[in-house]
């Protein structure tokens, strides 16, 4: 049997074949032409960022990802930064994500809110050193005075921030400590 005679049709067969691939032109003919949909590509639709406003504290990297500039890795690092600090007092501190440039800075900047009510502070008269010297803004000096001033204490415990602010140790970072602790 030779190559030919699988492709032999009859003359049933040819027309059939023929009224099939008509019909198959014809739905994607429509579709392609007159419903303007293709198959293969999408219009790209550009995205607008005009209604897009993102809370810094509160928002989930999917959230940040709405961002022109932000993909999946900014967004992780801006949210493991959060969770290290407790929190964004400003928007400002979105420079101190690692990679983050001074023109993604600008684009993103007016896209972004920060509420301050939402930082989780750390309790100064329960944490050690470790704990504290954890957060970006403490570091174990800083950390080493507030856990000695506390320990000279004759009650053991901070009653007032006010008290921590004539230490020394503490006056070159105090503005921006101040807003990360709390006494109770």
């Amino acid at each position: 049997m030779a190559l030919k005679d699988y492709f032999y049709f009859t003359k049933d067969e040819r027309r059939g074949v023929t009224a099939l691939l008509v019909v198959i032109f014809l739905l994607f003919g429509v579709r392609v032409f007159i419903v303007g949909d293709s198959p293969k590509y999408k219009p790209y639709t550009k995205r607008t960022e005009k209604d897009v406003m993102v809370e810094l504290n509160s928002a989930d990297t999917l959230q940040l990802q709405e961002l022109r500039g932000i993909g999946p890795g900014f967004a992780r690092r801006i949210v493991k930064y959060r969770e290290k600090l407790g929190g964004y007092y400003a928007k400002e501190q979105l420079m101190e994500v690692y990679g983050f440039t001074d023109s993604l800075y600008k684009q993103v900047s007016p896209h972004v809110t920060v509420d301050a009510s939402k930082i989780q502070k750390l309790n100064i008269n329960e944490l050690g050193i470790a704990e504290l010297k954890r957060h970006p803004y403490i570091s174990f000096f800083e950390a080493k005075a507030i856990v000695e001033y506390r320990n000279s204490l004759k009650s053991g415990r901070i009653e007032s921030l006010d008290e921590l602010a004539k230490l020394p140790d503490l006056k070159e970072n105090w503005e921006v400590i101040r807003i990360y602790i709390k006494v109770e």
